[in-house]
């Protein structure tokens, strides 16, 4: 369709609380998912393709075809405000010291 999707995702270990938006809209909210848990160093990031095992089975016909842009990792949990001030900054909170993100992949 040639459009530009803005999607941000938060998870606090603490609470287990994880809020999806989509294009600075709540689209989905919950609580309980793996509270506790934290990200363990040393592992790898997969976008856009389903694995059969960990960092490998990878299929051609499980994959996405499409772009990530601007693609931003926080090293805390942002608020729901956070997440909304991210889509209508227009550039994922560029210039404002408190959004700074952990990791930022322009292109």
């Amino acid at each position: 369709e040639n459009v530009w999707t803005h999607v941000c995702w938060t998870w606090q270990s603490e609470t287990g609380n994880v809020v999806l938006q989509i294009d600075g809209v709540v689209v989905d909210e919950r609580s309980g998912f793996k509270t506790g848990s934290s990200v363990r160093t040393g592992g790898a990031m997969i976008f856009g393709q389903e694995q059969d095992s960990v960092k490998g089975g990878f299929d051609i016909n499980q994959s996405w075809l499409g772009r990530l842009y601007n693609l931003n990792i926080w090293n805390r949990t942002m608020s729901k405000e956070d997440l909304k001030l991210v889509y209508t900054d227009g550039f994922c909170g560029s210039g404002i010291d408190s959004m700074n993100p952990a990791l930022s992949w322009d292109d």
